[in-house]
């Protein structure tokens, strides 16, 4: 029509992400001016928590939520950790949900908001360790009223997987009795009317270290597999006010793009041939995974985008652990986060979601 100006050009995803992270305006873009959320802005999502609707939050009530993080490329080796900032990222974000989560409560309740239950090598975190936290959320609250709040959690210390599986047998049977009061509506409408309840779930892949230490991975899975089926059913049965979430303490392997790997090595002077030539285990292998890796639970979409400190590298930046456990728990969540670094940002993004479309949705905090 005459007087309107052209339709601007498609702009491809991939390249939005690309010039994002290398211009580092990566904040930038996730708060426009306009206030309108971009199509891959995970924020609002991180900011709100759990939520009643999945339509509104990733982190919506009758899912099964898996939060890992992602081995850094310079990471050499599993053993030797998680990255220190990766595991303090990890951290932060299952800290800020069950903030986020128990803040939205008045004190007094009379039944728990929150179920934490972690492994003892976790890091520790108990109604004392997020008092700041949840004063700093709520200023005009007395410090009285603070503890009251605090008193909506529920913690569980276990040392070993029995006893794991005896606190979810636990909360469990508090759900079940919540529940019965709830469709009896024996107790207050205002407990009632709008309750979300997050069971947070901190180490079980540590927990089942020593199965896997004086057996084998094999007696492991077996043990894990009905405590997911659990959890599954738990947060269907409930899913009108349940969230469970599994922080997972051991990363997953990061797996770079055979692309990325092949640029490196045209950067030290080889060409493709050459370096397939130098590399053929590494060039198979690679080439396999870019299809399907049979052990690699979830894949980042940004495999292909390389830390800046490694990308002069000779070295493949291929980790050749992968957690025995990784694939199992993975298939036990409806929803997979991931939390890596990319361009020196924390980055979390949506690796699998399939109960909603939600799949490479990002942010950067």
């Amino acid at each position: 029509m005459a007087g309107q100006s052209a339709p601007a050009p498609a702009i491809l995803a991939s390249a939005l992400l690309n010039a994002a992270l290398r211009n580092s305006h990566v904040h930038e873009l996730q708060h426009l001016e306009s206030g309108e959320r971009a199509p891959w802005d995970l924020t609002r999502d991180i900011e709100e928590g759990v939520s009643f609707f999945p339509a509104q939050s990733i982190l919506s009530c009758g899912r099964v939520i898996g939060i890992s993080g992602l081995q850094s490329m310079r990471t050499k080796g599993p053993r030797e950790g998680m990255d220190d900032d990766i595991r303090s990222w990890v951290d932060e974000v299952s800290q800020h949900i069950l903030v986020t989560l128990l803040s939205k409560y008045t004190p007094g309740l009379s039944f728990p908001r929150a179920f934490l239950i972690q492994y003892f090598d976790s890091r520790p975190l108990s109604s004392q360790s997020i008092y700041p936290s949840i004063q700093q959320r709520l200023p005009d609250r007395s410090a009285e009223e603070i503890e009251s709040i605090l008193g909506n959690l529920q913690t569980h210390r276990v040392y070993d997987f029995d006893e794991l599986l005896q606190a979810v047998s636990q909360v469990s049977d508090t759900l079940f009795e919540f529940n019965q009061l709830h469709r009896g509506l024996e107790i207050k409408e205002t407990e009632c009317s709008s309750t979300q309840i997050l069971l947070l779930i901190e180490g079980i892949d540590q927990s089942l270290e020593e199965t896997i230490r004086f057996s084998n991975p094999g007696a492991a899975q077996a043990r894990l597999i009905p405590l997911l089926r659990t959890l599954t059913v738990l947060s269907r049965t409930y899913a009108s006010f349940l969230s469970v979430i599994l922080v997972n303490s051991i990363s997953l392997p990061y797996i770079p793009s055979i692309d990325l790997a092949r640029e490196e090595a045209s950067t030290d002077g080889n060409d493709t041939n050459a370096w397939q030539r130098q590399h053929p285990q590494h060039s198979q292998q690679m080439d396999q995974q870019q299809q399907h890796h049979p052990n690699v639970p979830v894949h980042s979409i940004f495999a292909k985008i390389p830390e800046q400190a490694n990308h002069h590298s000779k070295k493949i930046p291929l980790s050749t652990y992968l957690s025995p456990l990784a694939r199992s728990l993975d298939q036990g969540c409806d929803v997979h986060l991931l939390v890596s670094r990319v361009e020196g940002q924390m980055v979390i993004e949506v690796a699998k979601d399939r109960v909603g479309d939600k799949v490479g949705l990002w942010c950067a905090l």
